[in-house]
C-alpha cells in the first residue's frame, strides 16, 4: 500500500524550476483525450500567453492530470470538461478544471482533499479509484505554494481551482 507521508516527502525534494503551466496542461489534455473521446466527453482548453510558475514539470504534469481523471470519471456522456488558465490581478497564475459532471456535496467539501476519502454520491464510483487524487493535488499545490479551491453543485458539476503565487523568474 501506498504511504502517502512518504510521497509527501518526495514530492518536497523535487527540483523547482521555471515552467511553463499551458505547456503541462496541454500534455495532460492529450494524455487523457482517448479516455475523454471514448466516453463522449468533450474537452475545451483556454490560456493566457506566459503563463509562468516556479514548479516541478512532472509533479504539475500529475496535479493536472489527477484533476482531469476525476473530471473524466464523473462525468457522464455528452458533458464538458474545460481547462481554463488566466493571470490574476496579483500577477500570478491560477487553473481551473471544471467538469459537467455529478457534483461534491456541500457535507462532503471539508474532506475531498483526505487520503482515501469518497463523497456520499459517488461511493459508487469509488471502486474505479484508490481515493488519493484529491490529496495528491493538495500535496503537489503546497509544494508549488499554490492554493486549491473548489466549487461545487450536485448534478451541475464541479470546478477546481489551483492559484499560484506570482513568479518573478530564476
Amino acid at each position: 500500500m501506498l504511504n502517502f507521508s512518504e510521497l509527501e516527502t518526495r514530492l518536497a525534494s523535487l527540483q523547482l524550476s521555471q515552467v511553463n503551466l499551458s505547456r503541462v496542461a496541454r500534455k495532460a489534455l492529450h494524455l487523457v483525450e482517448e479516455d475523454a473521446h471514448r466516453q463522449r466527453i468533450a474537452l475545451a482548453f483556454e490560456d493566457v500567453d506566459g503563463a509562468v510558475v516556479r514548479g516541478n514539470a512532472t509533479a504539475l504534469e500529475e496535479l493536472v492530470l489527477n484533476l482531469l481523471k476525476n473530471a473524466i470519471r464523473f462525468t457522464s456522456a455528452g458533458g464538458k470538461i474545460r481547462v481554463k488558465i488566466v493571470r490574476g490581478e496579483d500577477g500570478g497564475i491560477k487553473m481551473s478544471v471544471a467538469d459537467t459532471g455529478v457534483g461534491i456535496r456541500a457535507v462532503d467539501l471539508p474532506h475531498i482533499f483526505e487520503p482515501f476519502y469518497a463523497g456520499s454520491n459517488v461511493l459508487k464510483k469509488r471502486k474505479e479509484s484508490a481515493g488519493l487524487g484529491l490529496a495528491i493535488v493538495r500535496a503537489i499545490a503546497r509544494l508549488h505554494r499554490a492554493r486549491v479551491s473548489v466549487d461545487s453543485v450536485v448534478g451541475q458539476g464541479t470546478s477546481v481551482g489551483v492559484r499560484f503565487p506570482r513568479y518573478y523568474g530564476r
